[in-house]
């Protein structure tokens, strides 16, 4: 299903939220998700690819241009709970 929604003026985009107690060690965070996550499925590191004439099948490919330290978005959410900090994730 992933494999035919990404297109050129739609693209298919993962997106999370995770919330911590305390700051967190980054390096450590990017070697638990590609441990637990892209080795063990692969597609999260792909890119989908149309077939070379109308009626074969797409597949995916290997991103070469993948690197997970480089995908991720952060920041840091100030305030208490209901002050206003959900606003600062739109």
């Amino acid at each position: 299903m992933w494999l035919n929604m990404d297109r050129a003026n739609n693209l298919f985009v993962i997106d999370g939220v995770m919330w911590f107690e305390e700051p967190i060690d980054w390096e450590r965070l990017c070697a638990l998700i590609q441990r637990r996550l892209i080795a063990c499925y692969l597609v999260f590191s792909q890119r989908p690819v149309s077939p070379f004439i109308s009626f074969g099948t797409p597949h995916w490919q290997d991103d070469p241009d993948f690197g997970l330290r480089a995908a991720p978005a952060t920041g840091l959410l100030t305030g208490t709970r209901g002050s206003g900090g959900a606003t600062a994730l739109r």
